[in-house]
């Protein structure tokens, strides 16, 4: 959440980017983009190839251009941030990093078991199932 808040009062949009994408890595514990995608899957009950965006996006796709080409290739020099565009719009990172933190933050108020990552990660589908039926 510290990262979340921290892109949210970001003044700078690239450095904003590459602060939605720490945050989604760390709640998938390091995993970077395939780690992401697969937390993405399961808090928002969703496939890779799923359209999250109104032209056509997919969502591996968007974890892909979020992590890949902002996080990794601005925070490391790999793009100069300043003189290009953002690989997606700042919205769309925001919107898909809450969308992430509200779903994990939500199942993991109702995660009995071990406080192991894996294992939260895998009881996901069957918290996510419980919170629908209530």
């Amino acid at each position: 959440m510290y990262w979340f808040g921290q892109a949210r009062r970001e003044d700078d949009e690239f450095i904003a980017l590459v602060k939605y994408g720490i945050a989604l890595d760390i709640l998938a514990k390091g995993g970077k983009a395939r780690g992401i995608l697969a937390l993405c899957t399961a808090v928002l009950d969703m496939t890779e190839t799923d359209i999250i965006t109104s032209d056509g996006r997919e969502l591996n796709k968007v974890v892909k251009a979020l992590y890949d080409d902002g996080r990794s290739q601005i925070a490391h020099g790999g793009r100069l941030a300043l003189l290009t565009t953002l690989p997606i719009p700042l919205s769309l990172a925001d919107g898909l990093s809450s969308h992430v933190l509200i779903g994990y933050v939500a199942c993991l108020e109702r995660h009995a078991g071990n406080d192991e990552y894996e294992e939260f990660l895998g009881a996901i589908p069957d918290i996510r199932a419980k919170i629908a039926s209530e």
